[in-house]
């Protein structure tokens, strides 16, 4: 089987490497001719991300910028586990150092290949757009802050959105924020700033982005017709966690795809079905993400009513909270 993968980010790149330890073939396509500056600093769930990193033969201890151990969730304090910030760009750049990366997408034909992998995130540009398409917008940043401890992360949440503050080491931090709307950003932004001053604001990684925010699943991530069958992965397919995180869903995603091409290695048909099949039971919990945070837009007793089965999952994958004070960060969320 013949594969081509557009888009060299975290998705496609992890997905390559799964394919070259396997000896498949496959051509790797992006607009770009080296890693950009990108605005995502987390992995969830990180004894997964370790699992993945060894499997193709990194060791992803070697990326971590920072263990964080605690939390400030609108003034309540949780422990943090599970959960580290780490170098996007260095990983990246890494993981393009013995790849080719074909930067004329005209040197694309379809009767070369027996499958194609949208991982080009929120872009689609091979899947396309689809009436279920909901993109979440962004304002993220580098600051300085000498104020702030590097054991935490910070978090000011609405029911439309939230701001943080994540640790990079050194005293710089990721900030941003995301909403529905820019403007409810620009205000969560505004608002975070106000409790916590920053002294420094770095030159790089500075972007107003977009990312998708909608129930994987519920936007096409197989394309059959015409040949070859199309699927898609990471943010593409809408793999993104119902709190924003997608790098761990990214390397998630490309191992059911590899698995599934595996499986199946002289017939992309059935490893593109067999993909849609596995990879959505896979992530039933971010449908579940998804419900509490629309329910939390409707305000504190919808959210209430399913917040059980969110606090099973924060509890699985990356911090240790109680009901008591889910319940009060919830309060505090809905009423300012």
């Amino acid at each position: 089987m013949k594969i081509a993968i557009f888009g060299a980010g975290m998705a496609g790149t992890y997905l390559a490497k799964l394919l070259r330890k396997e000896g498949i073939t496959y051509t790797l396509f992006d607009k770009r001719d080296r890693p950009s500056c990108f605005c995502a600093w987390g992995w969830a769930g990180f004894r997964q991300v370790k699992e993945f990193a060894k499997a193709i033969g990194y060791n992803a201890d070697e990326y971590v910028l920072v263990r964080p151990k605690r939390a400030w969730i609108n003034g309540v304090e949780v422990k943090i586990k599970n959960v580290v910030t780490f170098d996007k760009i260095k990983w990246l750049e890494d993981m393009w150092k013995d790849e080719v990366i074909v930067l004329n997408h005209m040197a694309y034909d379809p009767a070369e290949y027996d499958l194609v992998v949208d991982a080009t995130g929120t872009a689609r540009a091979v899947m396309g757009k689809s009436e279920y398409d909901r993109l979440l917008h962004t304002i993220q940043f580098k600051a300085k802050s000498s104020i702030l401890d590097e054991d935490y992360i910070y978090v000011y949440g609405r029911p439309y959105g939230y701001a943080w503050y994540f640790p990079l080491g050194d005293g710089w931090w990721h900030i941003g924020a995301g909403a529905y709307v820019r403007q409810q950003a620009d205000y969560l932004l505004r608002r975070i700033l106000e409790e916590v001053p920053v002294l420094h604001y770095g030159d790089a990684c500075q972007c107003a982005a977009k990312i998708r925010y909608v129930v994987p699943g519920a936007i096409p991530i197989v394309d059959m017709h015409p040949y070859p069958p199309k699927v898609a992965i990471g943010e593409a397919g809408g793999f993104v966690s119902g709190f924003g995180e997608g790098n761990t869903l990214a390397m998630e995603t490309a191992t059911v795809l590899y698995e599934c091409i595996r499986d199946y290695p002289n017939n992309s048909v059935l490893a593109a079905n067999e993909y849609k099949k596995r990879v959505l039971e896979k992530t039933l919990w971010v449908g579940r993400q998804y419900r509490f945070v629309w329910a939390l837009s409707r305000g504190f007793v919808p959210a209430l009513l399913v917040a059980k089965d969110v606090i099973k999952i924060a509890n699985w994958r990356s911090i240790e909270i109680s009901k008591w004070q889910a319940l009060r960060i919830l309060w505090k969320i809905t009423h300012g």
